[in-house]
């Protein structure tokens, strides 16, 4: 089967997310984060066809919706520790993955729009509507004055 988006690298993440965090962000390949308990944004086809995951940990919403709105990093780090993560970070973090949807999409790709971000536990089915022919790249995102959190894309 044809690739429907484009595999994302550490850099075009890393620039992507250095215009959003400042360009000291360092992304290197990383860990899969397991779907049953990651945040899953799911990016869909212009007929609503789900295409394309990210799944983050508790540390990449915290991290990266607390240095959009400058929380400082002690409320982020109560946070995930409390597992307990506020609105505030969680649509911060739904920007920055609608930002990383250029990292999934080319010229002659799908085209790819963010649908919605689900919590842990919810929407797993997700995984397997993507069928089995997919391709799964992670990276560990150091979130500049925050910490380490982790992304992981499920691509058709």
């Amino acid at each position: 089967m044809a690739k429907l988006c484009v595999s994302p690298t550490a850099t075009s993440v890393k620039d992507l997310l250095g215009a959003l965090f400042g360009n000291d962000v360092e992304v290197s390949d990383g860990t899969a984060v397991d779907p049953a308990g990651g945040y899953i944004a799911n990016y869909i086809s212009d007929d609503d066809k789900p295409i394309c995951l990210c799944v983050a940990n508790i540390e990449m919403v915290a991290y990266s919706g607390s240095i959009m709105m400058m929380i400082p990093k002690g409320g982020a780090d109560d946070a995930v520790e409390s597992k307990e993560l506020t609105e505030v970070m969680q649509e911060c973090y739904y920007e920055v993955v609608n930002i990383l949807t250029r990292a999934v999409m080319s010229g002659t790709s799908e085209h790819l729009r963010l649908e919605k971000v689900y919590p842990p536990g919810t929407k797993t089915e997700l995984v397997a509507e993507l069928g089995d022919d997919v391709e799964t790249v992670a990276f560990k995102v150091d979130v500049p004055g925050y910490g380490p959190g982790e992304l992981t894309f499920i691509l058709m």
